[in-house]
């Protein structure tokens, strides 16, 4: 009778065993099977045959006679017992249309067994078009990190996600990418026309856009949507026009076509694109001009399948009912698929049209992209109709996440206070809006604002108005106003601040348990002084962190050096201010104080607008203010610090 019995059994992990080999070396020669294919090894009754059972069910069967021994080569596959995606470590930015460069992921793991892996290269989810690629390697014994490099072309914004299985472990790797609503391009780069260059100034890095030969009162009205900057200027001719530039890949703007000149004749400049009068908002770039056709218009540039702007406007838009000099367009906002236009000088409903003195109640009117053309959705009047409250002068719109939308209107020469009580002076605040202003009350100020819920706006005579903590008279509390996911920044930058006159500040509100918190969070900045007019030009943006970046102009500011607040030899020289909070507007630290490189008196430097690019902590955030003739970016390093070495 044969019997068979077993020498020994091997269970062979694949993943443990995957790179050795059993060698049988025998008198005619060595044959080896890789460990990871052998089933198990037997021996028969009368041990003259070692027999190997492969995986497949075949044998191979070797004369014991026949062999001078056995032995095993190369090194077991790596092992991990955890592996950690959650806290990867990213290095570099990824921007939706931009080539990835330089950007990588460190994940960590632990448990390691000092074995090899052959590396992998992963194909991302969701966002499609990138690729995360670890070279092969051995694991450490015990903690370490892995580093895949991400390359490829990312198709749009949102989160790219990587399927990690290594070692035994699995895990998903996320990665933000940045500008989703932005096309690849704004347009074609007009050759040998790039115009900035770099200067470092502490603590940022500087990058101004200078003006060309034929450019002139450059930087006279600004946007960007952190990938494109329309910067408006006026030609030798003295026809207003807008400049388009877009940021290459080594940060600096380049001007692209096409060059958006005023679209219609006009015996006056209709401010076309200056001050408050432009935005971005997806594929498209709205250009105010409030003189336009005597009422003023808004003027719509929508971006072609290749990503670039035309020279005409797709559409224009109207206010519907209007008057002549309405002033609609000095002011507008848009987000999403909604669009805020200011009209300051809108006549109230109950107010007699032919007396020039009852002009300036104010207005807004809110628009909605339908998906075909952009369509008034709201006429706002100002619900308390008396002259002069210039609602409209600065607007803002705001998208919650639960879909929540809410307008507001800056009304800076609002006469009453919160208890509606007035007071009179012949004390003119804006004249060159209105002139030939008489006597009147003075204004403390006020933001209206409505809430759009259930797919309806609200009749005007449900609008809050919200005033200033300090309820200051003259303060032209609303002159301007910015809304980021329900934190609302408000300038008045003709508030007296310790007895100083026109020295200004901003104040920051948030939405508590659905309404409005007048509790605000009071910003001034280090260097206070008397017509500093801190909070003549303000943004706000929200990083995808988290984080909320405040930028604020100060055209009066008379510092004379880049680095000194201090420094009084400059008088109306200008300075802009960087601002952080990372409690959802509650409360504010200053992170920069920014001059023009060039800093000479008079410049007002940061008075016209000022915009962040919608980055944050893990991609470049942009403060453009405009100088004299030039828009000077400067930039954020990703790691949290202000500083020249970018």
């Amino acid at each position: 009778m044969k019997y068979l019995f077993t020498a020994f059994i091997l269970i062979i992990g694949s993943s443990v065993f995957a790179q050795i080999e059993q060698n049988v070396n025998k008198t005619t020669g060595t044959e080896s099977n890789p460990i990871n294919e052998i089933d198990s090894i037997r021996f028969n009754g009368s041990l003259t045959e070692m027999q190997i059972i492969l995986n497949n069910g075949s044998e191979v069967i070797h004369i014991i006679e026949d062999i001078v021994n056995v032995t095993f080569s190369g090194q077991a596959s790596g092992q991990i017992s955890g592996l950690d995606c959650g806290n990867a470590t990213i290095s570099g930015t990824l921007i939706s249309g931009i080539a990835a460069s330089g950007v990588s992921a460190g994940i960590d793991y632990t448990g390691g067994n000092g074995g090899a892996h052959n590396g992998q290269t992963i194909a991302s989810m969701g966002i499609t078009g990138l690729t995360a690629e670890l070279a092969a390697g051995n694991f450490d014994d015990g903690a370490g990190t892995l580093t895949y490099d991400i390359t490829g072309l990312p198709t749009s914004g949102g989160t790219a996600s990587f399927a990690i299985e290594i070692g035994g472990e699995l895990c998903t790797l996320n990665i933000v990418v940045h500008g989703g609503e932005v096309l690849p391009s704004c347009g074609p780069v007009v050759t040998g026309n790039s115009v900035c260059t770099e200067i470092t100034t502490p603590p940022w890095q500087t990058t101004p856009c200078e003006a060309v030969p034929d450019f002139n009162s450059f930087g006279r009205g600004l946007a960007t949507n952190g990938r494109c900057l329309a910067v408006t200027y006026l030609k030798p001719n003295f026809q207003e026009s807008v400049a388009l530039f877009i940021e290459n890949e080594d940060l600096q703007w380049e001007q692209i076509e096409p060059t958006i000149d005023y679209p219609e004749s006009s015996p006056t400049l209709p401010d076309f694109g200056a001050f408050k009068s432009m935005a971005f908002s997806g594929d498209f770039l709205f250009i105010g001009a409030r003189k336009a056709s005597s009422s003023g218009r808004v003027y719509v540039y929508q971006k072609d399948a290749s990503g670039i702007y035309p020279s005409e406007p797709t559409q224009i838009l109207e206010a519907n009912p209007t008057h002549s000099g309405s002033a609609f367009g000095y002011s507008l906002d848009a987000k999403g698929n909604y669009l805020i236009v200011g009209s300051p000088l809108k006549i109230g409903s109950g107010n007699n049209t032919s007396n020039e003195n009852e002009v300036g109640a104010g207005a807004a009117y809110i628009f909605f992209y339908n998906g075909d053309s952009w369509v008034q959705e709201k006429h706002w009047e100002n619900p308390i109709d008396y002259n002069r409250a210039l609602m409209g002068y600065s607007v803002a719109i705001d998208i919650a996440d639960d879909g929540v939308v809410t307008a507001f209107a800056g009304a800076p020469e609002n006469m009453e206070n919160e208890e509606g009580e007035f007071d009179q002076c012949p004390c003119p605040q804006h004249p060159w809006l209105l002139p030939t202003e008489p006597s009147y009350f003075f204004p403390y100020g006020a933001v209206k604002i409505i809430e759009k819920i259930g797919g309806a706006w609200p009749a005007n005579e449900q609008t809050v108005t919200l005033y200033s903590s300090d309820m200051q008279q003259g303060g032209d509390f609303g002159f301007d106003i910015k809304a980021q996911k329900g934190v609302l920044a408000v300038s008045s930058k003709r508030a007296s601040v310790n007895g100083l006159s026109w020295a200004g500040f901003v104040e920051v509100f948030t939405k508590q348990n659905n309404t409005w918190d007048n509790d605000p969070a009071v910003i001034t900045p280090q260097n206070i002084g008397p017509l500093f007019q801190f909070g003549s030009a303000l943004d706000l943006e929200k990083s995808p962190e988290g984080t909320y970046y405040l930028a604020v102009g100060s055209v009066g500011e008379s510092s004379g050096s880049v680095t000194n607040p201090n420094d009084t030899t400059a008088l109306q020289a200008g300075a802009g201010y960087v601002f952080e909070s990372t409690d959802n507007g509650l409360s504010w630290n200053q992170v920069a104080y920014l001059k023009n490189p060039d800093v000479a008196p008079g410049q007002q430097f940061g008075g016209a607008a000022i915009n962040l690019g919608p980055c944050g902590e893990s991609c470049t955030t942009s403060a453009i203010f405009d100088g004299q003739g030039k828009a000077i970016t400067y930039r954020r390093k990703t790691d949290g610090t202000w500083t020249t070495e970018y």
